[in-house]
């Protein structure tokens, strides 16, 4: 009897725990793709010389080096990685006196398979340091999203 007992016990908390880890990790992807709609919707009112030299030491905490660069755009030097090389592109969009910048990663494996992403936690490294007080409520409103899909 008390087997029984023991083994319903583990049985609950089993399905408990599943449920719970369920709960978390849903509110883990709502949260991170609340912040990547408000970093993919973000435009920025530092001037463009903020951002591109924000940009810029952002690349290069990362291990990149400028290769190529105008008043609107920058491209990084290949660097390899665990999984192949990558490269950043980094370009300013303005749009009504503000400015879209995306950070895109150009990424080759050792297989030779070619991905391209925009790079949303790289972009919004950049509103932390030039936006902060933007970037606290993207982080509010991303944590309310998390705490609304447990």
């Amino acid at each position: 009897m008390t087997l029984r007992r023991i083994s319903v016990f583990f049985v609950f908390l089993l399905a408990l725990s599943q449920i719970m880890g369920c709960a978390s990790m849903r509110a883990a992807s709502a949260e991170r793709q609340a912040r990547d709609r408000a970093v993919r919707a973000y435009l920025h009112t530092a001037p463009k010389e903020t951002l591109m030299a924000s940009a810029r030491k952002i690349l290069f905490e990362q291990g990149f080096e400028v290769n190529d660069s105008t008043d609107s755009s920058l491209q990084t030097a290949w660097i390899i990685d665990g999984r192949g090389e990558s490269r950043y592109l980094v370009t300013l969009t303005p749009i009504n006196g503000k400015h879209r910048v995306e950070m895109t990663q150009n990424h080759v494996s050792e297989q030779n398979d070619r991905e391209t992403i925009r790079d949303y936690v790289m972009e919004y490294e950049l509103i932390k340091r030039v936006a902060p007080r933007d970037a606290a409520a993207i982080d509010a409103e991303a944590r309310a999203a998390g705490q609304a899909a447990r």
